[in-house]
């Protein structure tokens, strides 16, 4: 995992505290954990833009470096945005301890091309696209990668499957499928019904099955 390190400055709690720290493209923060309490900060937006350019999922350790007097290594754990400009409005900012084990996300990319997709016509289905990790905060991965180009059709990739790296686990019971290769969907022809013949000639026989009005009223003469 990459790292950085960044100044903050304490602020006073409140929403007119964060409203104000937004307007001065700053970022209202709140850094808890390995703390005496949880500490209301600001961020820097450069100080953000370069944590996002490095990794786009906040996937970083930070040397936090508080009032310029208190340090602690820290990592984003959790972040609020706007919904419509998807623009980041607040971070949770968990403190931690360098040689204690925390429970992260770490992305998924899938390397290759199927042979069942190359081959066969199949289609590669990626059912996670993150997964929860234990590891230490110098040992964590930047993205798991899992190589799929000798799946055949039917072919699955499983979690207990995944080669992760040294002092690397995942904390899940339950052994979920990550990937798959899945057979090609078959179009089914649709058969029309026949038309109804509207171009008959005039006195020609009816279908068969079908009674003629003037045969049914004799019938019922009889």
């Amino acid at each position: 995992m990459q790292r950085l390190s960044i100044d903050v400055t304490s602020r006073p709690q409140g929403k007119r505290s964060a409203r104000r720290a937004r307007s001065e493209g700053n970022i209202p923060a709140v850094v808890y954990g390995k703390l005496d309490a949880p500490l209301s900060v600001l961020v820097n937006g450069k100080d953000l833009r370069t944590i996002e350019k490095m990794d786009h999922s906040f996937n970083v350790l930070i040397d936090l470096t508080i009032d310029g007097k208190q340090k602690t290594l820290a990592r984003i754990c959790d972040y609020q945005a706007d919904a419509l400009q998807r623009k980041v409005t607040h971070l949770d900012i968990q403190a931690i301890d360098i040689n204690q084990k925390i429970d992260v996300e770490v992305p998924v990319r899938l390397v290759g091309t199927p042979l069942g997709v190359k081959d066969e016509g199949g289609l590669l289905e990626q059912f996670r696209h993150a997964l929860h990790v234990v590891a230490l905060p110098n040992g964590i991965p930047t993205v798991i990668e899992i190589d799929v180009s000798s799946m055949k059709i039917g072919d699955n990739v499983y979690a207990n499957d995944i080669k992760l790296p040294a002092g690397v686990a995942f904390p899940h019971a339950t052994n979920f499928i990550v990937a798959a290769v899945a057979a090609p969907q078959k179009e089914e022809e649709v058969v029309a019904a026949p038309a109804a013949d509207a171009t008959a000639a005039p006195g020609a026989a009816p279908a068969a099955g079908a009674t003629a009005p003037a045969a049914e009223k004799k019938a019922e003469k009889k």
